[in-house]
């Protein structure tokens, strides 16, 4: 039997770069951001009697850019992209046997 848990979070803030007029009402904001991405994952496979899990914590930069089309004061279009670093020097992992 193989079961896994995994959690994950995202953390940063971002920079206004620009914003631009558009229309009678709507508005285009440019804005830069920075943080980091936190994964937790907890594997574990058991084949007859016998058990392996495995535990990790991974730490990874995020950079990136949002792009939001302000239609009205409270009604918004968004598009967000991010480069994320696929290995961190800051990645732990530990393993144990039951």
């Amino acid at each position: 039997m193989w079961t896994t848990s995994r959690c994950s979070s995202e953390f940063g803030g971002t920079y206004r770069l620009v914003t631009l007029p558009v229309g009678p009402t709507g508005r285009v904001t440019l804005e830069a951001l920075a943080g980091g991405r936190l994964m937790h994952i907890d594997a574990e496979l058991t084949v007859g009697g016998q058990s392996r899990s495995r535990t990790g914590t991974l730490i990874d930069p995020m950079f990136g850019g949002r792009i939001a089309y302000h239609i009205t004061d409270t009604v918004g279009l968004w598009f967000r992209g991010t480069w994320l670093a696929s290995e961190s020097p800051t990645a732990r992992a530990s393993s144990r046997t039951t």
